[in-house]
C-alpha cells in the first residue's frame, strides 16, 4: 500500500484526513481480476489508513474504473481529486495500492511511503 502525504506534519495521525484513490486499468497482464478490483484497492487502502489512525470520508474515495492510466483528461475521478487540491486540500494523505494507480510514471508533488 502506498501512502503519499502532501504535506509534512510532525506526528498528527490522529489528525490526518486520507483520500483513497483506486483505479483498474482496461489491462492488466499478470494480475488475477480479485487482485486489480478497485473494491479491493479502496478495502485494503482503508485498511491501511485507519491502521495509521487516519480518516478517510466517503467523499474522499475517488474511483476510476477500467481506465488506463495514461488518460488523464477521461479520468473523471482523478481530476475531480486533483481539483479538490485548490484552493486548499480537504486531505493530508492519499492512499492507493500502488503508485501506478494514480500514473504510470511518478507524480511530482507527492512523497510515497510503502506500508509499513
Amino acid at each position: 500500500m502506498i501512502a503519499a502525504r502532501l504535506w509534512d506534519f510532525a506526528d498528527l495521525s490522529d489528525l490526518m484526513i486520507a483520500a483513497i484513490y483506486a483505479r483498474k486499468s482496461t489491462k492488466q497482464n499478470g494480475v488475477t481480476n480479485e487482485a486489480k478490483s478497485v473494491a479491493r484497492q479502496i478495502e485494503h487502502s482503508t485498511v491501511d489508513a485507519k491502521r495509521k489512525g487516519w480518516t478517510v470520508a466517503d467523499e474522499h474515495v475517488y474511483v476510476d474504473d477500467g481506465i488506463s492510466g495514461a488518460e488523464f483528461a477521461n479520468r473523471p475521478a482523478f481530476v475531480r481529486m486533483m481539483s479538490a487540491l485548490k484552493p486548499r486540500a480537504p486531505f493530508q494523505a492519499l492512499v492507493m495500492s500502488e503508485e501506478s494507480r494514480l500514473r504510470m510514471v511518478p507524480v511530482r508533488g507527492f512523497e510515497p511511503r510503502s506500508r509499513g
